[in-house]
């Protein structure tokens, strides 16, 4: 029993171990599955991470590929642009012409081109300036069939939009196909949008301009100050914008501040007042941007910012202890260099020049230097003027000794009483306009001293003839001084050249009694004795022999009230009054004189014509000055005593003078290409800003401070002023006068020896490309320019604590100012003379023609117009325009005046918002990493996108403007196929549209192009 119970147990015990052991391989085969099923997993997850990784490896290879192929066709067979024309390239050109400014992708030699790739998202979008929106988005996605918009049509010329491109290893011989048997490790496709000519929002303000940089406004894009304001405000607080989709949402955010939305998603919205930029057309904005000089044909132009002409111990010195020079001499080389054949001498590089520069830039309101022309922010003196009469012969009895019976005698005396209430008409001039827009206002005091003189020989005088102290026994018989305020110039309104003159009177005090030690103290008596009825002489004259008197001016001066310092100074030979230790009466002695002269007086003789005591004074018997005035036609040349000439009429209060007036009579063929007015600018910065400040300084001429004695009853024509050849004339940064006259009309070369750029090569402040095709861009190049070169850079403390213009600064415009719609036709005439000069010339194709060389062109651009303030654009329809795309409005009649400094600082303000060296290109890029799939599929195994920025130089580097040079040669063994063998629609130079079939073949031995991405930024898909 027992036997058969452990045999019954036994067999139970077998079917435990089997479950068991199925157990266990269930729970192996569970272990087995979910491991596998998790290994599947985490190689899936590392191969789709791989995958993303090569896919965001393969965004930054797309990126440079387009890159690489952009400037490909850009500089492919540029031989036409250095003066071969046997090529029939249509797309040689500095810029592209592109379709919508758009390129993509695609090309005919791929076979994966079939299908397009869809590389816009919405979130790419955001990174496109509005106004070329539509236009990428239909040009990035072309269709497939058959489009009727497309002129002369074949098949094969379908492949438009952004397509696929594949990426293999290698590239067969560099022709951007795939090698015999490599592996395609993906594809990539691209958008690329030129957006050369956009506006750079972090660059440009929207009021005025920078205090420190030339810029460009966007002041247009608003409706009012207040929102240009905001703007201003809102941006210091953003520090900027990274991207314009970072843009676009604080400017939203700013008008709303409680709700968070895309604005890209809403601006489209007509119902939102999405101000300031409620208009689509309106968005010409990018966020960043590298703009360079444009090449010159000097290869070392002069850099005014990096190396400043001027020591800065120079320019805080309100009047330097010595004379002032150019802190570096190759500023003086360049300055020669431009001015080369358009002067006739050079003279006064050494000492004139620097002074000028000096004056213009200083911070101060005082001239270095008295002695030589001024460019300084201070009033002038231009002519000085007398009463006609001197004195009159009186007669007295005197009943000599002893006692009657003896006759008594009369004793005739020059009687100087009337010199009691003497004066001397001062004419001051202030040329400079709206003065009353600046802040720093000092004022002035005219002072005046004078010395009569009798001269017993009856001499007729000669400038240098006063050459002894003004002492007693030299002659000098009575002390005049006087010293009255100068009228206030920064309260008028200056627009024309009358408002700059004013005529002060200044009362005169005589001190008759002169001692041998010099002029003696007031109280003497006011006659001179000089001969009696008995024959008898005093003070040295002679019976028989007539006298004449001399009014001599020692010095008429005004002087800065607020420090002391002089700013003018008639006549002068010292830099300054008390210059070197020198004394006034050693100047005195040493300086040629202004001087007023009687005519000689009758012959001395014991019966003399008298007047009559206390009433007007028989002519006979009255010492009339044979002049009474004294003018100079420029009051900045006024210092040297050969610059003035006599006039026969007193200048009326806010009148022109006959010699200014002569000066700038067109008849007088002398006078031909000069300056158009007597209005000047002056910075007051402490530095140069731009190269066209050079066109406010006076053009060199012969500096000497000494000449020929001057004659002044024959000294009546402006023509014999000894600097008349430099008078009313600068530095020229366009065409004057003559066309025909290419000595003297033609303007000077300063673009091409001078810039104004950063260390590295970039401009300062924004730029404009002058080849743009939108008139707002054209259009912000000249909008809210500010009157001159000083009011355009005052700027208070308080105002650049917050960054924010002073409310005066606001309307210190031409766009404010001009009367009615001059300034909007001002500027609808200049864009279109550059739209035709674009046509007319090579400056969008040829390397080495520039707008530069063209906008002082008097053939193109009308700036000067002689004696007609009123007129611009006076060429503009003629040819070589194109009369039938010239408005009729050109040439153009303002209804209110444009003077020659308007003319010269619209110019060089204008010309330094443009370059050509601004090439920007917006790239959207989609990359994938693929596998071979079924048949001739593509499987996309991960991809992503993404938006990059992009500068380029669209010259060579080492490309020399002056010889037309391409550089060495870079890749000398490679012949490459540009990728962009594909067929577009394209506009050729004269407008019209044209299907053209790109295969160019291009040698790369042309150097390269520098370029620099600016910003790049993952999207997500």
């Amino acid at each position: 029993m027992n036997k058969n119970t452990n045999n019954f147990r036994r067999q139970g015990e077998r079917g435990s171990a089997l479950l068991i052991v199925l157990g266990f391989l269930s729970f192996m085969i569970i272990s087995a599955v979910a491991f596998a099923i998790y290994m599947r997993i985490e190689r899936q997850a590392s191969s789709n991470y791989r995958h993303a990784s090569s896919a965001r490896h393969l965004l930054n290879s797309a990126l440079y590929r387009a890159m690489d192929e952009i400037d490909s066709e850009l500089r492919a067979d540029i031989m036409p642009l250095i003066g071969n024309s046997n090529s029939s390239d249509k797309n040689n050109r500095k810029f592209p012409t592109w379709p919508g400014r758009v390129r993509t992708s695609a090309v005919v030699n791929s076979l994966d081109n079939g299908g397009n790739a869809r590389v816009l998202s919405l979130d790419a979008l955001s990174y496109i300036p509005g106004i070329l929106l539509n236009d990428v988005r239909y040009y990035s996605v072309m269709p497939y069939k058959y489009d009727p918009g497309i002129e002369n049509y074949t098949q094969g010329h379908e492949y438009l939009g952004a397509k696929w491109r594949p990426f293999s290893r290698p590239l067969l011989n560099m022709e951007g196909q795939n090698a015999a048997g490599s592996a395609v490790v993906g594809r990539y496709a691209y958008v690329c949008v030129n957006i050369s000519d956009m506006l750079n929002v972090n660059t440009c303000r929207a009021v005025v301009r920078d205090a420190t940089e030339n810029q460009i406004s966007i002041g247009h894009l608003f409706k009012n100050d207040a929102d240009r304001l905001a703007f201003e405000v809102r941006r210091a607080l953003d520090k900027g914008y990274t991207t314009l989709h970072d843009f676009y949402s604080c400017m939203f955010e700013m008008n709303k501040p409680a709700i968070f939305n895309s604005p890209w998603h809403d601006y489209l919205d007509t119902s939102l007042d999405w101000k300031p930029f409620n208009d689509a057309t309106k968005h010409v904005l990018v966020t960043d941007g590298i703009v360079k000089a444009e090449p010159v044909t000097n290869p070392n132009p002069y850099n005014i910012l990096t190396a400043p002409p001027i020591a800065a111990a120079d320019l805080i010195n309100l009047q330097p202890p010595v004379e002032v020079s150019f802190q570096d001499a190759a500023f003086g080389t360049a300055l020669n260099n431009a001015l080369n054949g358009n002067i006739g001498s050079s003279s006064g590089f050494s000492s004139i020049l620097p002074t000028l520069l000096c004056d213009y830039i200083d911070v101060d309101n005082v001239p270095s230097a008295l002695n030589m022309p001024s460019v300084e922010l201070a009033p002038m003196i231009s002519q000085i003027s007398v009463p006609p009469t001197a004195a009159f012969i009186a007669s007295r009895q005197q009943t000599p000794a002893p006692a009657p019976p003896a006759t008594p005698v009369t004793i005739y005396t020059l009687d100087l009483t009337s010199l009691g209430n003497s004066f001397v008409d001062v004419e001051l001039m202030w040329p400079f306009k709206y003065t009353s827009y600046r802040t720093t206002t000092d004022n002035y005091v005219i002072e005046v001293k004078a010395y009569l003189k009798v001269d017993k020989s009856v001499a007729e005088n000669m400038s240098d003839d006063f050459a002894t102290p003004p002492l007693k026994g030299n002659g000098y018989i009575a002390e005049l001084t006087g010293s009255v305020p100068a009228p206030n110039f920064w309260s008028r309104n200056i627009s024309n050249p009358n408002d700059a003159f004013a005529v002060v009177n200044v009362p005169l005090t005589a001190n008759f009694n002169a001692a041998n030690n010099g002029p003696g103290t007031p109280g003497g008596t006011p006659n001179l004795d000089l001969c009696d009825s008995d024959g008898t002489t005093y003070n040295g004259f002679a019976m028989g022999s007539p006298f004449t008197l001399s009014l001599v001016l020692g010095y008429v001066r005004i002087k800065n009230d607020s420090n002391g310092k002089y700013v003018d100074n008639v006549p002068t030979m010292l830099p300054f009054p008390g210059y070197s230790g020198i004394t006034e009466w050693q100047e005195y002695t040493a300086c040629e004189k202004l001087f007023f002269q009687t005519g000689p007086s009758l012959p001395l003789a014991t019966t003399m014509a008298v007047g009559p005591v206390n009433q007007i004074p028989a002519p006979v018997a009255t010492l009339r000055y044979a002049w009474t005035c004294l003018e100079t036609a420029d009051p900045r040349f006024n210092w040297k005593t050969h610059n003035w000439i006599q006039s026969n009429v007193a200048a009326a209060d806010g009148a022109l003078n006959q010699s200014t007036l002569d000066v700038l009579d067109p008849s007088i063929p002398a006078n031909d290409g000069r300056d158009g007015d007597i209005f000047m600018s002056v910075s007051n910065v402490g530095r140069l800003q731009s190269p066209g400040e050079l066109g406010a300084i006076l053009r060199p001429f012969n500096y000497q401070v000494s000449g020929n004695p001057v004659d002044f009853r024959t000294h009546n024509d402006v023509r014999f002023c000894q600097d008349y050849n430099a008078m009313f004339r600068t530095i020229r940064l366009y065409d004057q006068g003559d066309p025909t006259d290419l000595i003297n009309c033609r303007h000077d070369d300063i673009y091409n020896n001078f810039i104004a750029a950063n260390a590295d090569g970039s401009l300062t402040g924004a730029r404009v490309n002058p080849l743009s095709d939108i008139s707002m861009v054209l259009g912000a190049a000249v909008e809210r320019i500010p009157l001159d070169f000083w009011i355009s850079n005052e700027i208070t403390t308080a105002v650049q604590a917050d960054n924010t213009p002073s409310a005066s600064l606001l309307s210190a415009n031409y766009s404010t100012l001009m009367a009615g719609n001059d300034w909007r036709n001002f500027t609808n005439g200049w864009s279109l003379c550059l739209n035709n000069v674009s046509k007319v010339t090579d400056i969008n194709t040829t390397y080495s023609s520039h707008l530069k060389d063209e906008y002082g062109s008097h053939e193109y651009f009308g700036w000067y117009s002689g004696l007609n303030p009123n007129m611009v654009f006076q060429t503009a329809g003629a040819s070589p325009f194109d009369a039938t795309s010239v408005a009729p409005s050109l040439p153009l009649s303002l209804t209110a005046p444009l003077h020659e400094v308007d003319r010269e600082m619209l110019y060089a303000f204008t010309l330094d918002s443009f370059s050509d060296r601004q090439q920007l290109f917006l790239y959207i890029i989609s990359a994938e990493a693929t596998a071979a799939s079924f048949g001739d599929e593509t499987s996309s195994l991960a991809g992503g996108k993404a938006v990059a920025l992009v500068w380029r130089d669209p010259y060579p580097v080492g490309f020399d403007a002056g010889s037309v040079v391409l550089p060495a040669k870079m890749y000398p063994d490679n012949s490459r196929i540009s990728p962009w063998e594909q067929d577009y629609l394209g506009v050729d130079d004269d407008g019209n549209e044209y299907y053209d079939k790109d295969t160019h073949s291009l040698n790369r031995e042309q150097g390269y192009h520098e370029q620099k991405i600016l910003f790049f930024k993952y999207l997500d898909n």
